[in-house]
């Protein structure tokens, strides 16, 4: 019924085309077929799982990309197909949107991997990076795109070499940001940065931002430690 937004099933009393009586009801449903029908249209943009957020994409790049590049850990694909199977699980058992609408996707994410899994993808693919200087950073993940970092030059000072993820098989993009929190360059290549687009970075905008640190040898820096809040 696509004005409810609903799965039924129609018994019909036919005399050859012509339909003589036509029954609805929610009795009789294959809850199989059901989910499906609904899964699909959740996947065509028709009907939409307000909790499948930025997190669930997020996690899902994170599966993709463990799986492209340490396949040896034998990590659950994430296609297209995968996602349409998920989808019908979390629709599994209802018959419209009603039901679907606000319902959790992580009870069956979470059981898309075993508990040896879940580890390693926290371990290899984390949600946040520490890096050497004692920062942290959050890392973004897109489907078929380098994961990235965004970090402002100040919180930079003893990062010499660019970020790694997947055991050392991935480079994280940096995002250099400026004290605005503006993206300034990205670079797979920190060690670069440093010899150069710091240089004039810091030539560009150290009169805009006075107070912020630009020192002339960057890596004899020490940043004053961080004030508790």
């Amino acid at each position: 019924d696509e004005t409810r937004r609903r799965v039924i099933s129609r018994k019909e009393t036919r005399f050859r085309d012509l339909v003589l009586e036509a029954k609805d009801s929610d009795h009789g449903v294959n809850l199989d077929q059901a989910a499906a029908i609904l899964a699909e249209r959740v996947l065509s943009g028709e009907l939409v799982l307000k909790n499948w957020d930025h997190s669930v994409d997020q996690w899902a790049a994170r599966l993709e990309l463990l799986g492209r590049h340490m396949p040896e850990l034998g990590i659950p694909g994430w296609s297209d197909d995968d996602k349409a199977d998920a989808i019908a699980q979390i629709c599994h058992g209802a018959l419209g949107y009603k039901e679907i609408k606000d319902a959790n996707p992580w009870p069956v994410l979470r059981e898309w991997l075993n508990p040896a899994q879940r580890a390693a993808l926290d371990l290899y693919c984390p949600e946040r990076i520490n890096l050497p200087n004692g920062q942290s950073a959050k890392i973004t993940y897109e489907p078929g795109k380098d994961p990235f970092i965004g970090v402002r030059v100040s919180h930079l000072f003893g990062v010499w070499e660019t970020p790694t993820i997947v055991n050392g098989r991935v480079p994280l993009l940096v995002h250099v940001l400026t004290p605005a929190q503006r993206p300034w360059q990205m670079t797979k290549d920190l060690k670069g940065f440093w010899e150069n687009g710091y240089f004039q970075m810091k030539k560009e905008l150290a009169g805009r931002y006075p107070k912020h640190p630009w020192p002339d040898k960057p890596r004899e820096f020490t940043p004053p430690p961080r004030k508790e809040r």
